[in-house]
């Protein structure tokens, strides 16, 4: 039995979620009064400047299904709702509920690290806007086609902020350049990154050059070498049995510099 009195109001799940629109409903029974109820929402939880009439009249004793949709929502935020409902014996406001309009995530490249001959670690960020995302990394070697896919690390993502991602990928090859991006998808659609590119470490070439005499007892030896895209240690061996190492000038090498050492 229903009796007189202030409405009841029971909220229902949401329906329809998109990225702009959700419809918001509710039960509300009048107890047998006129009754008027309201649609309220905000952004904090504690101000809700937006009402929307969603019954003006409502009367008798019977529970009733009410609601309304929202539209132009923005993309990825978060909505806090609730329903009041007046009658002539007074007010009922329902519990504050909240939802989070969909969002493809947001995702971002950052440069390859622990890079090695034949591996090396991709890495990106991905911000999944409120909602689970599974990521992956696609790769190949002309920055045009991704045929190689990886499932990164973590491959689920959720929440509203930055999550940094990455993978290990092993088997390539030495001296290559390599294009890579991070893909990220959710409930309202994918997420696609910018470009990468890292080169796959070598090792470096070095160039034997000339000897000259100094004096009786001493003389210069030069060369060239090429470190291929990593710091190298450049020395010079020598002797007449057996050998000598000697560490060159400039010790550590950029790209196709020139070595000399004296004695």
């Amino acid at each position: 039995m229903v009796f007189p009195g202030m409405p009841t109001v029971l909220l229902l799940p949401p329906e329809g979620l998109t990225t702009t629109h959700v419809t918001l409903q509710c039960k509300v029974n009048p107890r047998g009064a006129a009754t008027m109820v309201m649609l309220e929402y905000g952004h904090d939880g504690i101000a809700f400047p937006h009402a929307v009439p969603v019954r003006l009249s409502l009367t008798g004793y019977q529970t009733t299904w009410v609601g309304s949709t929202l539209g132009d929502l923005t993309p990825g935020t978060a909505y806090y709702y609730r329903f009041r409902s007046t009658n002539s014996a007074g007010e009922t406001l329902s519990p504050v509920q909240s939802i989070a309009s969909l969002a493809e995530p947001a995702v971002a490249i950052a440069p390859a690290s622990d890079i090695l001959p034949a591996s090396a670690r991709f890495n990106g960020t991905v911000n999944t806007r409120n909602f689970e995302a599974s990521v992956v990394f696609e790769w190949g070697s002309d920055g045009n086609n991704f045929p190689n896919t990886v499932v990164a690390a973590p491959s689920i993502v959720t929440g509203n902020s930055s999550v940094p991602v990455s993978v290990s990928v092993a088997g390539l090859v030495k001296g290559t350049t390599y294009y890579y991006r991070v893909i990220a998808t959710n409930l309202a659609g994918t997420g696609l990154s910018g470009t990468q590119s890292f080169t796959t470490l070598t090792e470096p070439l070095a160039v034997l050059g000339g000897a000259s005499a100094l004096s009786t007892t001493r003389a210069r030896v030069a060369g060239t070498a090429d470190a291929m895209g990593a710091a190298a240690t450049v020395s010079f061996e020598y002797g007449t049995d057996g050998r000598t190492s000697l560490t060159a000038s400039p010790r550590v090498r950029p790209r196709w510099a020139a070595a000399d050492r004296w004695r």
